[in-house]
Protein backbone atom coordinates (compact mmCIF):
# COMPACT_ATOMS: atom_id res chain seq x y z
CA UNK A 1 0.00 0.00 0.00
CA UNK A 2 2.89 2.30 -0.58
CA UNK A 3 2.17 5.30 -3.19
CA UNK A 4 5.77 4.55 -4.97
CA UNK A 5 5.51 2.15 -7.65
CA UNK A 6 9.49 0.42 -8.73
CA UNK A 7 12.36 1.75 -7.07
CA UNK A 8 11.47 2.82 -3.39
CA UNK A 9 13.49 6.26 -2.95
CA UNK A 10 15.92 6.80 0.34
CA UNK A 11 16.10 10.38 2.34
CA UNK A 12 18.41 11.88 -0.62
CA UNK A 13 16.25 10.43 -3.80
CA UNK A 14 12.85 12.39 -2.19
CA UNK A 15 12.12 15.78 -3.43
CA UNK A 16 13.04 18.02 -0.41
CA UNK A 17 8.81 19.58 0.01
CA UNK A 18 6.54 17.36 -0.82
CA UNK A 19 8.98 13.40 -0.31
CA UNK A 20 7.62 12.27 -3.75
CA UNK A 21 10.57 9.73 -5.36
CA UNK A 22 12.99 11.48 -7.61
CA UNK A 23 13.66 7.71 -8.60
CA UNK A 24 10.89 5.60 -9.24
CA UNK A 25 7.15 6.11 -10.16
CA UNK A 26 5.03 7.98 -7.53
CA UNK A 27 1.14 8.22 -7.64
CA UNK A 28 0.84 11.43 -5.15
CA UNK A 29 2.15 13.80 -7.86
CA UNK A 30 -1.20 12.52 -10.24
CA UNK A 31 -3.18 12.82 -7.16
CA UNK A 32 -1.76 16.45 -6.05
CA UNK A 33 -2.71 17.37 -10.10
CA UNK A 34 -6.55 16.06 -10.36
CA UNK A 35 -6.83 17.52 -6.28
CA UNK A 36 -5.95 21.22 -7.24
CA UNK A 37 -7.69 20.97 -10.84
CA UNK A 38 -10.97 20.52 -8.98
CA UNK A 39 -9.75 23.47 -7.09
CA UNK A 40 -8.64 25.64 -9.84
CA UNK A 41 -10.84 25.62 -12.94
CA UNK A 42 -13.69 26.45 -11.35
CA UNK A 43 -11.30 30.08 -10.53
CA UNK A 44 -10.47 30.09 -13.95
CA UNK A 45 -14.04 30.06 -14.91
CA UNK A 46 -15.23 32.39 -12.57
CA UNK A 47 -12.07 34.84 -13.66
CA UNK A 48 -12.70 34.18 -17.37
CA UNK A 49 -16.49 35.38 -16.88
CA UNK A 50 -15.55 38.40 -15.62
CA UNK A 51 -13.15 39.13 -18.32
CA UNK A 52 -14.60 37.23 -21.76
CA UNK A 53 -18.12 36.69 -23.77
CA UNK A 54 -19.24 33.56 -22.54
CA UNK A 55 -18.21 31.34 -25.88
CA UNK A 56 -14.66 32.43 -25.46
CA UNK A 57 -14.70 31.88 -22.04
CA UNK A 58 -16.34 28.31 -22.31
CA UNK A 59 -13.50 27.12 -24.65
CA UNK A 60 -10.50 28.77 -22.74
CA UNK A 61 -12.26 26.70 -19.53
CA UNK A 62 -12.48 23.38 -21.63
CA UNK A 63 -8.91 23.80 -23.30
CA UNK A 64 -7.75 24.48 -19.48
CA UNK A 65 -9.93 21.31 -18.62
CA UNK A 66 -7.95 19.06 -21.13
CA UNK A 67 -4.28 20.62 -21.01
CA UNK A 68 -4.82 20.08 -17.24
CA UNK A 69 -6.07 16.50 -17.75
CA UNK A 70 -4.06 15.23 -20.11
CA UNK A 71 -0.85 16.29 -17.54
CA UNK A 72 -2.59 14.25 -14.89
CA UNK A 73 -3.34 10.99 -17.11
CA UNK A 74 0.37 11.21 -18.03
CA UNK A 75 1.70 11.55 -14.72
CA UNK A 76 -0.10 8.90 -13.64
CA UNK A 77 0.91 6.53 -16.73
CA UNK A 78 4.39 7.06 -15.83
CA UNK A 79 4.00 6.79 -12.23
CA UNK A 80 2.42 3.54 -12.76
CA UNK A 81 4.97 2.50 -15.31
CA UNK A 82 7.80 3.12 -12.48
CA UNK A 83 9.27 6.03 -14.06
CA UNK A 84 9.63 9.28 -11.70
CA UNK A 85 7.91 12.82 -12.68
CA UNK A 86 9.57 15.57 -14.33
CA UNK A 87 8.42 17.86 -12.68
CA UNK A 88 10.28 16.13 -9.60
CA UNK A 89 13.89 16.54 -11.58
CA UNK A 90 12.84 19.94 -12.89
CA UNK A 91 12.41 21.12 -8.82
CA UNK A 92 14.55 19.66 -7.46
Amino acid sequence: MSPYVGTIPTDETRMALTGWSRVGGDIRVSHFLATHMIQALPIVGIGIAYLMPSRIGVIIVVLAAVVWSSWTLTEYTRALSGKPSPVTQFLS
